[in-house]
């Protein structure tokens, strides 16, 4: 999961009250920028293999099956790691701090 990889992200899975309600604006803002990184993971990863393997790809199938969302998800998380280790890609990861 993508909150653990900071302490500010594991703080919020397991003690939110720390930030909601103080930073729900800005928790809101850094969860959507991560959730848009995710989607457009999960796009590209469909057209990749739409392109690769044409009309024998249907999302849905891959979807209902364990083994195909694992597949999304191994893929989503190459691409997540790939983003921080860019320069200024650490911007990407969750680093609101708890409100005092």
């Amino acid at each position: 999961m993508q909150l653990e990889r900071t302490d500010e992200g594991r703080g919020l899975l397991n003690d939110p009250q720390r930030w909601i309600p103080g930073k729900l604006s800005e928790v809101r803002k850094a969860l959507a920028d991560l959730l848009e990184e995710i989607v457009e993971s999960v796009n590209f990863y469909i057209q990749e293999e739409v392109a690769d393997k044409g009309d024998s790809f249907d999302p849905k199938v891959t979807f209902k099956s364990q083994e195909g969302v694992r597949a999304v998800e191994n893929a989503v998380g190459r691409d997540i790691r790939r983003t921080i280790k860019r320069p200024g890609g650490d911007a990407f990861l969750f680093s609101v701090e708890p409100a005092p």
